[in-house]
């Protein structure tokens, strides 16, 4: 199938230095390179599934089966977990 494209002279220039130096006709390297591209642009735009795990927080209490904590301790927590996750602070500095 025929088709006219604007493409660019600079893009055009290079397909046909690669085509050359690859010994094959520019038709057919373009049409290589527009089936690679597509088919990269398909399957990144399937989702994937995830593998990463995110674990869940756990806060300690002194009572068994009982925690007191309010929601602005709860923030705290859980902004010390996220500085320890990333480097930034070590459980000997949050005690």
């Amino acid at each position: 199938m025929k088709t006219m494209l604007a493409v660019d002279d600079g893009l055009v220039k290079r397909a046909e230095i690669v085509a050359q130096i690859q010994g094959i006709p520019t038709t057919d390297l373009i049409d290589e390179i527009l089936m690679r591209g597509l088919d990269s642009l398909e399957s990144s735009s399937q989702p994937k599934k995830s593998d990463k795990h995110v674990p869940f927080p756990i806060f300690t209490s002194k009572e068994p089966g009982v925690l007191h904590l309010t929601p602005e301790a709860i923030k705290r927590m859980d902004e010390e977990d996220d500085l320890r996750t990333v480097g930034l602070m070590t459980d000997a500095e949050i005690a």
